[in-house]
């Protein structure tokens, strides 16, 4: 059964937005709860073909894997920008059934890839920036809180997919490379990142120089996480407002001062 959102004619929609949810049936469930029970099996392979002609896609049975549960309901989300034509009852739909009348609007279309075990673990929806310049020394261009991610095609190593964004974006000349930032807004957290010219690998140890006291420095060890545009993420060692020593790769190879105290062989309070 398809339930709609309520969306009167004319209203403008955008790439990304739920334009309703899909009720699966007692037969669908019954075929995904078999589906589970098979994995691994010779005939999984012929159940997962069946799934994916009902109506399911990737990454439902990505899903249906990784939790051993059958999904019940299914949100459906708009791949482009558009214009409601007529609002859609609620009524029971079969699989290539239409949903809803939408008149699309001209939008841009970015092709991009992404190895496919990592384009499974990135929602149908996301935040989407579009950077310019070179190296890290970018700036956003046009930012898309709900950005469509549409696959294309998919095999076992690479995964190519699209994502949209509305003509407001600007002009983008066709035909060239963009750098786009893809976020999963809905699973970010917040995290403490510096530079990464502030850390420093000291034997086994990771470190920063931490500004303890008006002209003084201390070594202190911290636990790194990911590393992305320059930053690294600080996971332990470190409290949010300490002030840290910048360009430390080049201090620490070219000043013996600075490489002593890092390597614990000298207290500066003591000179």
């Amino acid at each position: 059964m398809f339930v709609p959102e309520s969306l009167p004619p004319n209203e403008f929609v955008s790439a990304g937005d739920c334009i309703g949810s899909l009720k699966l049936d007692d037969a669908s469930v019954a075929a995904q709860r078999q589906y589970v029970e098979t994995i691994g099996a010779p005939a999984q392979s012929e159940l997962r073909h069946a799934l994916l002609t009902s109506g399911l896609d990737e990454r439902d049975i990505s899903q249906i894997e990784e939790t051993q549960r059958p999904i019940r309901e299914k949100k459906i989300f708009l791949h482009s920008d558009g214009v409601v034509e007529a609002a859609s009852p609620e009524r029971n739909v079969r699989s290539g059934d239409s949903l809803m009348r939408i008149r699309a609007v001209s939008m841009y279309l970015l092709r991009a890839h992404l190895p496919t075990s990592s384009f499974s673990t990135i929602p149908e929806v996301v935040r989407a920036a579009i950077h310019a310049g070179s190296g890290s020394n970018t700036s956003v261009l046009f930012l898309n809180e709900s950005a469509k991610v549409l696959k294309v095609r998919g095999g076992p190593t690479s995964t190519e997919f699209d994502i949209t964004f509305p003509k407001r974006a600007g002009q983008l000349p066709p035909n060239r490379s963009w750098k786009v930032i893809l976020e999963d807004v809905k699973s970010a957290r917040r995290v403490l990142c510096v530079p990464d010219d502030c850390v420093v690998q000291i034997g086994k140890s990771t470190e920063v120089l931490v500004h303890s006291e008006w002209g003084k420095v201390t070594p202190t060890a911290v636990t790194v996480g990911e590393r992305a545009n320059g930053l690294t993420e600080i996971r332990t060692g470190l409290s949010e407002g300490e002030a840290i020593v910048r360009d430390l790769h080049v201090l620490h190879s070219h000043y013996p001062n600075i490489r002593a105290i890092m390597d614990g062989f000298w207290d500066p309070s003591r000179k």
